[in-house]
C-alpha cells in the first residue's frame, strides 16, 4: 500500500487504502465547491477528469464542521467509497479520512457499454423478483461496485419502513450480492427487557436480581412499589381531541409492530401507571429520551436528533429485542416484550436511542465490523454515563434490569478485555465502554460526554477504536485545550488501544532513524524544567511544534546546536507534536504539557 504524507505528518494508515490525514491547512475557499476541489487536488486518486466528489452528509458542532462526500467515477457513485474532512469554526483542517480502498480497479474502466446492458433488462421485473414486498421500496440507483476485485455496475435497491431498513445490491445476471441491514438492534442471545424508573429497580433499591426481586411477568410486586419516582412530564395536548398525548419535540410514542397495543391517551394530566400496565413503558420511555436530549442540548449539542424519534413501547413481535432503524430519515426505535419488558430499563432506552446520536452526528452507512463494535461501545457508553448519573450502585453492569439475570448475562463497563484479543462486535464495545467509563471516573460525565460527543462528528463508516481515541484527544484539544490528555491517554493505554506514546496500536511511527535525543520530557510535562533536544554533533536544523489541530505553536531555526532548550512555558496544558528536521531527515516526537 503506497502511504502518503500530507502536510507535515501521517498520524497512521488503515489497511486497504482507508488513509487518516493531518494536513495543517486552511481552506480560503470555504464554499462546498471550495472544499471537494481542495480535495480533489490534494489527495492522491482522485485529480483525474473521470473522479467527482458529491457532498453526501454535514453536521457543525459548537467547534467544528464535518462534511463527507460521496465518490463518483463517470458520474456514476461507487458503493461505500467516501471522503470525510472535518475543520474547525476558521476553517483550519482537523483532519481527512479517505475511505476508496478499491480506487485502483477502476484504471481503463468505462461504464457504458454495461450501462447499456442495463437498459435492455426488465428492472422493475428484477426488482420484483429480489423484494417480497414492492410497497416499501424507496430507492433504486445503478453504483459501481468494486468488492469481487472487478469493477461492475449493480443496481443498489433500499427499501423501509418503521420496522426495518434494508438494501441490496443486484448485479447485471440478476444475483443479490450484497444484502445490507442498516437497522442497529440491541442483539442478545436472551434479550430481555426492562423497566424504567431512575434508572431501574434493582439499582434504585441496592439489590440484585434474584429472591423476590424478579420480573415475575411484569407483576407490580409490593416490592418494587418503593423504586417508582413520581416525575414531571412534558408531553402534548390536542386541543381538537381534548387529549393528552404521550410525545414532544423529541419522542414520539405510536403503535407499528406487534404487539398491538395502541399509545395509551387520557383526558385528564393523569399518567401515573404501574409496571403491569402499558402506559408506563410508554412514559419511561419519554421521560427518559427527554431527559437526555435536554442534557446534551445543555452541554452545548442540540443538533442532533432535532427532528424527533417515533418510538414503540410494546414492539419486536414480543421477542427479547429492541432496535433503531434509521427508516430513511424518519428514524424509530421499537423495544421488546419479551422476559422483562425492554422499556422498562433506562440502559436499553439510552442505547438504542444513541444509536439514533450516532446517525444523526455522522450519517453512518454501511459499517466495517469494527466500527459496529464501536457504535455498540458508543451507545453503552452514554447509557453507562446516563444511568451513573442518575445512581452509581453497581454501575458497571450494563442493563443492570434487563441483564444479569436468567433471562441475559448483560454487558459491563469495567471489562479487563484488550484492544486486539477480539474481534466480536459486543466484545469491542465492551472495551471501547470500560476506557471511555474509565476516564469519565477521573474527569467526571460532565466533560467526558463532551469529549463522546464531539469527537463522534469525525467517525466514518470505518472508523477502528484506535482512530476513535486520537480523535478524543483531538476533541480535547479543541474543548479543553489537550488539559485531560493525560489522563485520556493512560486510559486508552491500560485498554491497548493507545501505545505508551499515545499513539494508535499496531501502527508503527513515522520516523526516519534517530537524529536527535529528547531529555527531561517528564519534568517539561510538569512545567518544572525546560526540554532538552541533543544531538551527536553540532547540528543545522529546524523544528516546529504543532498541537493537535495542526496548528502551530511555535518554531525555531537553529545553527551549529548541539543541545536546544524548549521552556515550558511556550506551550499551554495539551499534547503536542516537536517535528525536528535535519537535513533531509525528519523525526517527529509526541510531547505533553500538563
Amino acid at each position: 500500500m503506497k502511504i502518503i504524507i500530507l502536510g507535515f505528518l501521517l498520524f497512521f494508515t488503515i489497511p486497504l487504502n482507508a488513509q487518516l490525514y493531518s494536513i495543517n491547512k486552511k481552506l480560503e475557499n470555504k464554499s462546498i465547491e471550495g472544499i471537494k476541489q481542495f480535495l480533489i487536488d490534494e489527495l492522491d486518486d482522485l485529480n483525474q477528469p473521470t473522479i467527482s466528489l458529491e457532498l453526501a452528509f454535514s453536521k457543525n458542532t459548537k467547534r467544528t464542521k464535518h462534511f463527507l462526500f460521496a465518490v463518483y467515477y463517470q458520474n456514476l457513485p461507487i458503493y461505500n467509497h467516501t471522503i470525510k474532512i472535518s475543520l474547525d469554526e476558521n476553517f483550519n483542517i482537523l483532519s481527512v479520512k479517505k475511505e476508496c480502498p478499491y480506487l485502483s480497479l477502476l484504471e481503463n474502466y468505462t461504464v457504458e457499454n454495461e450501462l447499456n446492458e442495463w437498459s435492455k433488462k426488465n428492472i422493475d421485473e428484477t426488482i420484483l423478483s429480489k423484494w417480497n414486498d414492492i410497497r416499501f421500496l424507496k430507492s433504486k440507483q445503478y453504483q459501481i461496485y468494486l468488492e469481487n476485485e472487478k469493477p461492475q455496475i449493480v443496481l443498489q435497491l433500499t427499501a423501509w419502513n418503521k420496522s426495518f431498513d434494508e438494501a441490496i445490491l443486484i448485479g447485471l445476471d440478476g444475483a443479490i450480492l450484497k444484502e445490507i441491514n442498516y437497522a442497529r438492534h440491541l442483539l442478545k442471545d436472551t434479550l430481555v427487557a426492562a423497566k424504567v424508573f431512575k434508572p431501574d429497580p434493582l439499582t434504585t433499591l441496592n439489590k440484585q436480581y434474584g429472591g423476590i426481586y424478579i420480573d415475575n411477568n411484569d407483576v407490580n410486586d409490593t416490592w418494587i412499589n418503593n423504586a417508582y419516582f413520581t416525575v414531571n412530564l412534558p408531553i402534548s395536548f390536542n386541543d381538537s381531541s381534548q387529549l393528552f398525548l404521550l410525545e414532544n419535540g423529541f419522542v414520539r410514542i405510536e403503535d407499528f409492530e406487534s404487539p398491538n397495543i395502541l399509545p395509551t391517551t387520557n383526558t385528564t394530566p393523569n399518567f401515573i401507571f404501574t409496571r403491569n400496565q402499558p402506559g408506563f413503558e410508554e412514559c419511561n420511555i419519554v421521560y427518559h429520551i427527554t431527559q437526555f436530549q435536554n442534557y446534551i442540548a445543555s452541554i452545548g449539542y442540540d443538533t442532533l436528533l432535532t427532528d424527533g424519534i417515533t418510538a414503540d413501547a410494546h414492539g419486536q413481535f414480543g421477542t427479547d429485542n429492541s432496535v433503531f432503524v434509521r427508516n430513511g430519515g424518519n428514524p424509530t426505535l421499537s423495544f421488546g416484550t419479551g422476559g422483562v419488558d425492554d422499556a422498562e430499563d433506562a440502559d436499553v432506552i439510552i442505547h438504542e436511542y444513541c444509536h439514533g446520536i450516532s446517525w444523526s452526528a455522522n450519517g453512518n452507512d454501511n459499517f466495517s465490523n469494527e466500527r459496529a463494535g464501536l457504535d455498540e461501545g458508543v451507545a453503552d457508553y452514554f447509557a453507562t454515563s446516563y444511568s451513573r448519573s442518575l445512581n452509581t450502585y453497581n454501575w458497571e453492569n450494563m442493563f443492570s434490569w434487563d441483564g444479569h439475570n436468567s433471562f441475559w448475562t448483560g454487558r459491563i463497563a469495567n471489562t479487563t478485555r484488550n484492544y486486539g484479543t477480539t474481534n466480536d462486535m459486543y466484545q469491542l464495545g465492551e472495551i471501547w465502554n470500560s476506557a471511555m467509563s474509565a476516564i469519565s471516573t477521573n474527569l467526571g460525565n460532565f466533560i467526558t460526554d463532551q469529549l463522546m460527543l464531539e469527537s463522534l462528528h469525525f467517525f466514518t463508516n470505518n472508523t477502528t477504536l484506535p482512530e476513535a481515541a486520537m480523535y478524543v484527544l483531538k476533541a480535547d484539544t479543541l474543548l479543553f485545550n489537550g488539559m485531560n490528555t493525560p489522563n485520556i491517554c493512560a486510559h486508552f493505554q491500560l485498554r491497548n488501544i493507545l501505545n505508551s506514546n499515545c499513539l494508535p496500536v499496531s501502527i508503527a511511527e513515522i520516523q526516519n532513524s534517530p537524529v536527535c535525543q529528547l531529555v527531561n520530557t517528564m519534568g517539561f510535562a510538569k512545567g518544572e524544567n525546560s526540554l532538552s533536544i541533543l544531538f551527536p554533533n553540532y547540528t543545522n536544523g529546524s523544528y516546529v511544534i504543532t498541537d493537535m489541530t495542526g496548528k502551530t505553536i511555535a518554531k525555531e531555526l537553529f545553527r551549529s546546536s548541539k543541545n536546544l532548550a524548549i521552556s515550558p512555558e511556550k506551550l499551554q496544558t495539551g499534547i503536542y507534536l516537536l517535528t525536528l528536521k535535519i537535513g533531509t531527515q525528519t523525526q517527529t516526537f509526541k510531547i505533553a504539557k500538563w
